[in-house]
């Protein structure tokens, strides 16, 4: 494996992580954003993989919490109900709904998508940093051995 291969291989994965991630922006029906805190009982980052889907109850979706909400941000929880005002959410961990604590209910125009994969960013992190560590490797070998 000559440098090409490595320098091909680290731009194309690179254009594959810019493509997912300003898919939303670009009007591809799916996405990947970053997701803090313990409502889901999650403990640090999380990468939130979402698709453009209708939402059923138990599904976990990805929403605009609104300006008068409670965090002014993303929010990603599980829907739990369903009214004519929109669909109820529940962080797993919560002990109360989205809802009774000023988040607007989730409707087309608040929905960003419903979350297929929710992955620990520590976790996410080791297939890239495998293959940097793969290259640094590779390419030292190379060089000591004088392999081309």
């Amino acid at each position: 494996m000559d440098r090409r291969h490595v320098v091909l291989g680290l731009v194309c994965s690179l254009f594959v992580a810019a493509w997912i991630l300003a898919g939303p922006y670009i009007g591809l029906p799916f996405g990947v954003f970053g997701s803090t805190g313990e409502s889901m009982g999650d403990d640090g980052m999380m990468l939130n993989v979402w698709i453009d889907a209708e939402p059923e109850v138990g599904d976990v979706v990805a929403f605009d919490m609104g300006t008068d909400s409670f965090t002014h941000d993303r929010g990603v929880h599980r829907v739990v109900g369903e009214t004519d005002r929109g669909y109820v959410t529940k962080g797993d961990a919560n002990p109360y709904l989205d809802q009774n604590r000023g988040a607007d209910y989730v409707t087309d125009s608040n929905l960003i998508g419903v979350v297929v994969l929710r992955v620990s960013l520590p976790i996410a992190a080791v297939p890239l940093s495998t293959m940097v560590i793969m290259t640094l490797c590779l390419t030292y070998y190379k060089n000591e051995r004088g392999v081309s």
